[in-house]
């Protein structure tokens, strides 16, 4: 549970590992910056196939970054990556290293066509993962302005809750609902499991019936694991419960959790969700219930 708690409430210093030193070399060497790096200039996106993260960095005609992470962590090889694009299909044998678990490919997307990147990760003893990623015809202009104002507006809230849905591909997700009141308050409840109430610096756990008290350190509410993101694009429109919104893509950089979200947001500037993919974190994250949310106090 410290985990999840963790997540939430500090997502913004657990998921901000900054880049290593392996994306830093390509960049040096006189390659464009590696998707692991703060400097890369692109199109973040990613998906799953169950407990496999696939990664991309793309760049207007190319090149793609590509990085495989499983949520155990195991080793994939270069050669058990197969990346398509159409009838060109690329062996990671072939393709450069862009840093800790990341292959680049010199495929030219965002080249005036739509088109679909399609991995493929062999694994021994497992049914082979396959992500296959839409890539629109070109660059999606940039959102950093949209997301900012959203990041403001969010972080300016008195009160919300949040539907949290959490797993690692390894096992059932965990499903719970969180309420936050700034500036120091929380109480959350999983699905057939923990509950507990964080006030300042007491913490209230519950145990069967009774509520046993304790000290934890202060934590600041609302946070968001997406806060620190960077390199916003406007992927498109949709719905979200019939309300319009916009998509924003976003990452955070690093070589041991690299970060891809995707955010949709109002015409108002509010995130109604987020989701995100990291190394062994597969969150989706929904908010309602702005500056309106019940008031948090001790339980008795």
């Amino acid at each position: 549970m410290a985990a999840l708690v963790a997540i939430v409430a500090a997502g913004a210093l657990l998921l901000h590992t900054r880049s290593g030193g392996s994306a830093r070399v390509l960049a040096a060497s006189g390659g464009p910056p590696s998707v692991l790096s703060r400097a890369f200039v692109g199109l973040p996106l990613a998906g799953r196939d169950r407990d496999v993260l696939i990664g991309l960095g793309a760049r207007r005609d190319g090149p793609v970054d590509v990085v495989v992470i499983p949520s155990d962590e195991s080793a994939v090889g270069p050669a058990d990556i197969r990346v398509s694009l159409g009838r060109n299909r690329l062996s990671g044998a072939s393709a450069a290293s862009c840093g800790k678990r990341c292959l680049r490919f010199p495929l030219a997307v965002l080249a005036g066509k739509a088109s679909v990147v399609e991995v493929e990760v062999v694994r021994s003893g497992r049914k082979n993962a396959d992500v296959r990623l839409q890539i629109p015809a070109q660059m999606p202009p940039g959102a950093e302005s949209l997301f900012h104002t959203a990041r403001a507006r969010m972080l300016r809230l008195r009160s919300l809750e949040m539907n949290e849905t959490l797993g690692a591909g390894l096992s059932k997700p965990v499903v719970s609902r969180w309420w936050f009141q700034a500036p120091d308050r929380m109480r959350y409840a999983i699905v057939g499991g923990e509950r507990a109430v964080v006030i300042g610096t007491r913490r209230w756990d519950a145990v069967g019936r009774k509520w046993q008290q304790s000290s934890t350190s202060r934590l600041r509410f609302p946070a968001f694991s997406w806060e620190h993101a960077s390199g916003a694009r406007l992927l498109g429109r949709s719905t979200l419960d019939g309300v319009p919104v916009r998509i924003v893509a976003a990452r955070t950089p690093g070589a041991d959790l690299p970060t891809w979200f995707l955010l949709d947001v109002t015409a108002h500037a509010r995130v109604l969700r987020a989701r995100m993919l990291t190394t062994a974190h597969f969150m989706t994250d929904t908010y309602s219930r702005f500056d309106s949310a019940p008031a948090i106090r001790p339980p008795r």
